[in-house]
């Protein structure tokens, strides 16, 4: 099964992308603005390399030897900086009530404690949230620091349909006071 690892990556070009061996499932995106990373499978991206302009990056190489990224430019030569190899703190998404319901209701979900800097994968930058639409909900704290926290449990939300109740009358729907 596909799964959509957009997150939050600029709406750019991806010219290309590297996994990072022996990590937490770790990918660099060498985009037209730069480099981005993120780990275990959650589409939370950070931008990877101080010193980096903003410019377009056409291909990615680790050299495991020294820990290096290297990001080759359009134009600006090669770019190296250390790989990324902090290990990422979990968040365990809490919520109430369950996963699967109708049109018109929602789900509560939120973080215990005191994080900083939070991002819902709606975009959303409270402890908690209310859901309401179908979908895989994860959140990040941290967010602006080379190691952010992520949640490993993402929630499945699945919200069915209202269905229509539709009634045929088999006579004359007209009647009078003291018929049913």
């Amino acid at each position: 099964e596909w799964i959509d690892m957009t997150g939050n990556l600029p709406n750019i070009s991806v010219n290309c992308i590297y996994y990072q061996p022996n990590t937490e499932d770790r990918i660099y995106v060498g985009t037209d603005i730069g480099v981005y990373t993120c780990s275990k499978n959650v589409p939370f991206y950070i931008r990877w390399g101080v010193g980096l302009p903003m410019l377009c990056v056409s291909e990615l190489d680790i050299v495991e030897s020294i820990g290096s990224l290297r990001a080759a430019t359009y134009g600006r030569g090669i770019w190296e900086v250390k790989l990324n190899n902090c290990i990422s703190e979990n968040i365990n998404i809490k919520y109430d009530g369950i996963t699967t319901f109708c049109e018109g209701d929602s789900l509560r979900m939120y973080i215990e404690g005191d994080h900083k800097d939070i991002m819902w994968s709606t975009g959303e930058t409270t402890p908690e949230i209310y859901v309401k639409s179908n979908g895989r909900y994860w959140v990040a704290t941290n967010i602006y620091s080379e190691c952010p926290k992520i949640s490993e449990n993402q929630i499945e939300v699945t919200v069915h349909p209202k269905k229509i109740l539709k009634i045929n009358a088999s006579k004359d729907p007209s009647f009078c006071e003291g018929d049913s």
